[in-house]
């Protein structure tokens, strides 16, 4: 979600946002994506040539870190395309209210771990951080 906040930011006009959980799809299009992909579709790269009217997009931004997730990200790519990443602009972006990390992100005591699992398993929660103490990691609590 955060790469689609922040290329939104930036004014890309073709967003496409591929996620395997269909609430996360909805709120890439509340965020900025113009499309949205189930990324357990056979036909990803397909329908993605078909939204972007050419053999592949011009930029690529993997927020999964999975080895195959990158592989597909790679393969979506068109000619010259280039994958980045933009974390430096989205703490800048963030530090500035402009990036609102609380619609994506939740805090629970490391005392309740099974519930962010759970919850992200059943497409939930986006993003979970467990807390030891939350005064120390964040200061604010």
């Amino acid at each position: 979600m955060g790469a689609v906040m922040a290329v939104n930011i930036r004014g890309a006009s073709l967003i496409i946002a591929v996620d395997l959980q269909s609430r996360r799809l909805k709120l890439a299009k509340k965020l900025g994506a113009s499309h949205a992909v189930v990324g357990l579709d056979e036909d990803v790269f397909a329908q993605i040539q078909k939204i972007s009217g050419s053999n592949g997009v011009d930029y690529t931004v993997d927020c999964a870190g999975i080895p195959q997730v990158v592989e597909k990200v790679l393969d979506c790519l068109g000619t010259r395309g280039k994958a980045a990443t933009m974390l430096p602009y989205l703490i800048e972006q963030h530090a500035n209210a402009n990036f609102p990390l609380d619609e994506i992100v939740s805090f629970y005591p490391v005392k309740d771990y099974g519930t962010p699992f759970k919850e992200i398993k059943d497409g939930e929660e986006l993003k979970a951080v467990l807390f030891w103490n939350k005064q120390v990691i964040l200061g604010k609590y």
